[in-house]
């Protein structure tokens, strides 16, 4: 289908992506993940759905996270983001989190989280600074243990301790034990 002229559908896709997932092969479905975003398909729940049920079953980890500020699309955007950057896709991730038309504070710790956990301290800085500029985004306790993480893991001392003594004055969020946890690993 790939390497063919042949027109993919949703129906195609969703057929493609439960076949790569009971053959484990992951390298066809990551090919076929980047063949779907090319064609505008992962747009359909459908699609999305079948792209976490494939992740998840390649041991990719997926937490649920419900939100009533959110709709089951965005939910399943920021989980099939989650995972991409788990795999180290970290492209992949950014790409589906520019197509989240109505990013909430989850989606932004998603991005961030991804960035960190795959050394791109300062691209987390970066999403966690334009999060700051949009309106009416607050960030909580979980947006900042990202951050924290970010800096951490990138050995960004300086803007780790910079965003922990901030966190309580400027934003209002009581740092808790893994905020603490953080700035420890930070500064061993």
């Amino acid at each position: 289908m790939l390497s063919s002229y042949l027109e993919t559908d949703e129906t195609t896709a969703r057929a493609a992506l439960r076949a790569c997932s009971q053959m484990e092969e992951i390298v066809f479905g990551l090919a076929l993940h980047c063949h779907i975003l090319k064609r505008g398909l992962s747009v359909s729940v459908s699609v999305a759905t079948a792209l976490l049920t494939m992740y998840a079953d390649f041991g990719v980890g997926i937490q649920i996270m419900q939100s009533t500020h959110s709709n089951r699309w965005n939910w399943q955007m920021r989980m099939l983001m989650k995972s991409l950057f788990k795999l180290g896709l970290v492209s992949q991730g950014k790409a589906l989190f520019d197509r989240i038309e109505c990013k909430d504070v989850i989606c932004w710790s998603s991005m961030i989280n991804g960035y960190g956990m795959n050394g791109c301290g300062e691209k987390a800085l970066e999403a966690f600074s334009k999060m700051l500029k949009q309106p009416g985004l607050q960030p909580n306790d979980v947006v900042f243990i990202s951050v924290l993480y970010a800096c951490r893991h990138c050995g960004l001392v300086s803007q780790g301790l910079k965003w922990f003594s901030c966190m309580e004055k400027k934003y209002g969020v009581v740092p808790t034990l893994e905020h603490y946890a953080c700035m420890v690993d930070l500064l061993s």
